[in-house]
């Protein structure tokens, strides 16, 4: 009878170690998904950032090309001359007058 008891009690305890080594696998394996699913979410909001930092660089790139080739223009780069730097031609003169101001116009209005 003791051979019986020993062996139930042997049993009993590779039950409950295969039990607990089951249970820790298992707490091992969801510590290692969450880890992943953490990761996940940081690509994620990673590559979204990067794909809007890839359309404001796209677009930039699309107004360089704009400005590059009106560059060719000789049209557009008088405009730009006389506009911006105030070239003029032989014998031309230029007014330049001050803005119109909003507020500056109705405060005047006023008194």
């Amino acid at each position: 009878m003791e051979s019986k008891g020993k062996k139930t009690t042997k049993r009993n305890f590779l039950k409950g170690s295969a039990r607990w080594l089951m249970i820790g696998a298992c707490g091992y394996f969801c510590l290692g998904i969450g880890q992943d699913l953490q990761t996940m979410i940081s690509l994620k909001s990673s590559i979204s950032k990067n794909e809007k930092a890839l359309e404001e660089v796209q677009e930039q790139k699309e107004e360089m090309l704009t400005t590059r080739n009106n560059l060719t223009n000789p049209d557009y780069i008088e405009y730009l001359a006389r506009g911006k730097y105030l070239v003029t031609k032989e014998n031309e003169q230029i007014f330049k007058f001050p803005p119109i101001n909003k507020k500056s116009s109705e405060s005047q209005a006023s008194d």
